[in-house]
């Protein structure tokens, strides 16, 4: 590594205390603004000084043990990918990147086929409801529950697609229950998607648990507007989509899903 791509000790300092300053709610990715212009070697070092801090301030996020697991096996790919990733992984435009960095951060939490962080449900999804019944329903819904925020919103990391099946999915819902138990402000778990469209069923039946599970234990399900990027999804790893798409039989929509914490927690107990 050149001696011009090195950070020195304030910098880096200064670097990692705007990290810490960085909204814990909200958009994971905001923590990104922190390290905004440093090169590929400089992001090297800043994910190695955090990945050297990580244990020691885990202990402070009040997980469950089985969340800290998580945790740990993916701060201990991170560590690994450092000296074996190109630099052209090392980006603010890499999905990839921009999740490592929020996990390495705490400000997103691995919990296996999903990782989360605290955040809040947009008033958008409302608005970008396909039918005013179902605008309705949500407000309704959000009423009922004590409103659009704490809650715990969910991402699929690219890393972890190991764990996308029934039972990984089903482990992370637990997983998830268990936190709630500890963040007793958190509303639940929420998460948009094309695979929440009850349509994915019909032709991808092998799917249909990532809907039935939260829906047939009482999450809210608000289909939203169709757009470019649930087509692209949708159809990105399937012929059998693609082919659906292009015959016009097929049109990916994005759905919201709310799973309120009583709801989630009493599933949990069932479960287990």
């Amino acid at each position: 590594m050149p001696s011009s791509a090195l950070l020195d000790k304030n910098r880096r300092c200064s670097i990692l205390a705007r990290v810490d300053a960085s909204p814990c709610s909200g958009r994971y990715s905001q923590v990104a603004t922190a390290v905004a212009g440093l090169g590929a070697p400089e992001l090297r070092q800043v994910m190695q000084a955090l990945v050297d801090r990580y244990d020691a301030r885990l202990r402070q996020q009040a997980l469950p043990a089985s969340v800290e697991a998580e945790c740990r096996v993916s701060i201990a790919r991170i560590a690994s990918d450092l000296g074996k990733l190109p630099d052209a992984h090392f980006a603010l435009g890499q999905d990839v990147f921009v999740k490592d960095l929020a996990i390495a951060a705490q400000r997103l939490f691995p919990a296996g086929a999903q990782s989360f962080h605290r955040s809040g449900v947009p008033r958008s999804a409302l608005v970008e409801a396909l039918s005013p019944s179902g605008m309705v329903r949500g407000l309704r819904f959000f009423a009922r529950v004590g409103g659009f925020k704490p809650w715990f919103a969910i991402h699929t990391h690219t890393p972890d697609l190991a764990e996308f099946h029934e039972d990984g999915w089903r482990a992370m819902y637990r997983r998830i229950a268990a936190t709630l138990r500890r963040h007793q402000d958190v509303l639940g778990v929420f998460g948009s998607s094309w695979f929440f469209d009850p349509r994915v069923a019909d032709f991808s039946p092998r799917l249909a648990y990532l809907r039935s599970i939260p829906v047939e234990h009482g999450a809210l399900s608000l289909r939203l507007r169709r757009d470019a990027t649930s087509v692209e999804l949708a159809t990105a790893k399937s012929a059998t989509r693609r082919r659906l798409v292009a015959e016009g039989q097929y049109r990916p929509n994005s759905y919201l899903l709310a799973w309120h914490r009583d709801d989630l927690i009493r599933w949990s107990d069932s479960a287990n």
